[in-house]
């Protein structure tokens, strides 16, 4: 079975999303469709001083309708020290510290990238070293496929041999109203992710669907690929 995901280039995204990246063959970045500016495209969250905090990556104002491809970052206020610094104060001495911050360290610190999408590919490509499975990575914008929606994502699928799609649950309503399934010959599946709690800094509360980092930070970079192995694959009538 020949699998696919979709999903656009999110910064340092959550783990879930290298959970889905595990369990495919194919991951497709969705880059060809319009930037949103408050979406996770360009933020995420970490946990420091016990209290769920944003970084935001600062990017130059344009068009309205400009892909995320064509996104370019604002590198004139120091942000990348400021995540770098962020992360190492609110993380040190955790298990997996010394693994995360010299990568961090070469790409915020020793790196300048021009646009978002770069930035958020290396990163995503780096932490995904960690899943212990060769997953093969897309741009949707070099696929070069038209359509809107549902007719979008099949003939992304299509483009890449795959007619088995596995969509995060967060899609399945769009995906339901659209008949994706029996509309493509294509097999839906969704990603289920199981958000096991682990020892998150102090907190006493488990704070869940905070950026990879938090995960890697906590429970170090040998255990990491076992945690995303939660996740169950299951099918519309099943959600």
């Amino acid at each position: 079975m020949h699998t696919c995901a979709i999903m656009q280039p999110t910064y340092l995204p959550w783990s879930g999303y290298f959970s889905l990246i595990k369990s495919v063959d194919v991951f497709i970045f969705l880059d060809d469709v319009q930037f949103n500016r408050s979406s996770w495209q360009s933020s995420n969250q970490i946990l420091s001083e016990n209290k769920v905090t944003k970084i935001k990556v600062p990017t130059i104002k344009m068009p309205l309708k400009t892909n995320i491809s064509e996104i370019t970052l604002d590198n004139s206020s120091g942000w990348q020290a400021d995540h770098f610094n962020l992360i190492k104060n609110s993380y040190i001495g955790k298990p997996g510290f010394n693994y995360l911050m010299p990568i961090l360290e070469d790409v915020l610190l020793n790196t300048r990238f021009k646009k978002l999408i770069n930035l958020n590919i290396k990163l995503i490509s780096i932490f995904s070293e960690l899943l212990e499975k060769k997953t093969t990575f897309k741009l949707a914008s070099s696929l070069n496929v038209s359509g809107k929606r549902s007719e979008h994502v099949a003939n992304l699928c299509k483009s890449v041999g795959s007619k088995h799609y596995i969509s995060p649950i967060g899609a399945a309503q769009y995906l339901k109203e659209d008949n994706f399934e029996n509309t493509y010959d294509i097999k839906l599946l969704f990603h289920k992710f199981n958000h096991i709690e682990y020892s998150q800094n102090s907190s006493e509360k488990f704070y869940s669907h905070l950026s990879i980092i938090d995960s890697i930070a906590n429970l170090g970079q040998t255990n990491v690929h076992n945690y995303l192995n939660n996740y169950e694959i299951v099918t519309s009538n099943e959600l």
